[in-house]
């Protein structure tokens, strides 16, 4: 209500309004602290601008921010754009918030890296995406830095052989050709940085 009330009274009014909201929850004000703040805000004649039109970007900027900050406590964990986090499934999902929550996890990201492989379908290099890069605190106290892909299980293991080639049988044969392609080339570059390589299934994550 108070963005709105900020929006419609126009840009010059409403950048400073805002401003001043988004100081208030980068310092760690409390929700009472900015509602009282916000308030204060909405009453302050010096934060009033005639001028109309262009203040939703403004908006969106510290919308995202206050989102951030308030429904992910440990953002600052996250090394990469925060605004381009995407999960594809439950179980992506489930790791993200693992990730977020666990004081072990001392940074995370979510497809940051990127992996050149041959594809054994046409024999030419692409680029593969891992689901996360962690950084971790292992129970001895060491710091631990691992890639990790997040896959059905049925899809890590090479399809049983079948009489009929269906179309369903084969995209099975494809899909397992090329993320062995791609396990193999992330094997490849976590050993090179001494990094670890881990592929999580439904087994890890439900």
């Amino acid at each position: 209500m108070h963005f709105s009330y900020g929006s419609w009274n126009g840009p010059g009014y409403f950048q400073k309004f805002a401003k001043s909201l988004e100081d208030g929850v980068k310092s760690g004000k409390s929700d009472e602290e900015l509602i009282k703040q916000a308030i204060s805000n909405r009453k302050s004649t010096n934060l009033y601008n005639q001028d109309k039109g262009k203040a939703f970007s403004y908006f969106s900027i510290v919308a995202k921010n206050y989102l951030i900050l308030n429904n992910n406590k440990n953002y600052k964990k996250y090394k990469g754009d925060s605004t381009k986090i995407f999960y594809r499934s439950s179980w992506e999902r489930n790791f993200m918030i693992y990730c977020d929550k666990s004081p072990a996890i001392l940074e995370w990201n979510s497809e940051e890296i990127v992996i050149p492989y041959i594809s054994p379908l046409d024999k030419r290099v692409h680029r593969y995406f891992p689901d996360f890069f962690i950084k971790y605190k292992s129970v001895t106290g060491t710091i631990v830095r691992e890639v990790i892909e997040v896959k059905p299980k049925r899809q890590t293991m090479p399809p049983k052989p079948q009489q009929r080639k269906t179309k369903k049988y084969l995209n099975e044969i494809t899909t397992y050709a090329v993320n062995e392609a791609k396990f193999k080339a992330a094997e490849q570059y976590c050993k090179d940085r001494k990094f670890k390589f881990r592929i999580l299934t439904e087994d890890h994550l439900t």
